[in-house]
């Protein structure tokens, strides 16, 4: 049997170990834009933006804005990159370089 979580959008996957959970992202390659709109289960939202603050503290700033639009029960938040490196992170697998799969 799958688990369900009320309000939950992400993607619930089964593995050998048990469950993951992946959350949700959008590209927007035109504007260099990486939007986070669903976190994994168990990621809090206050936890998470300290992890992308100190990727934009970074030696390697790989974010160069961040700007939160976030609603009462949803997670919105909108990343700017720079157009190499969302290139480069949009070849690879955004869910692990950005902890978006628990």
């Amino acid at each position: 049997m799958k688990p369900w979580y009320k309000g939950y959008n992400g993607e619930i996957i089964r593995n050998p170990k048990g469950f993951e959970t992946k959350g949700q992202y959008n590209v927007d390659l035109f504007n260099n834009i990486l939007r986070i709109t669903e976190l994994p289960l168990w990621v809090w939202t206050r936890s998470y933006k300290n992890y992308l603050e100190t990727l934009m503290e970074s030696d390697s700033k790989i974010i160069e804005d961040l700007r939160e639009y976030h609603k009462s029960n949803t997670i919105d938040f909108e990343l700017v990159i720079d157009s190499d490196k969302l290139q480069q992170l949009y070849n690879k697998d955004i869910f692990k370089s950005f902890k978006l799969i628990n």
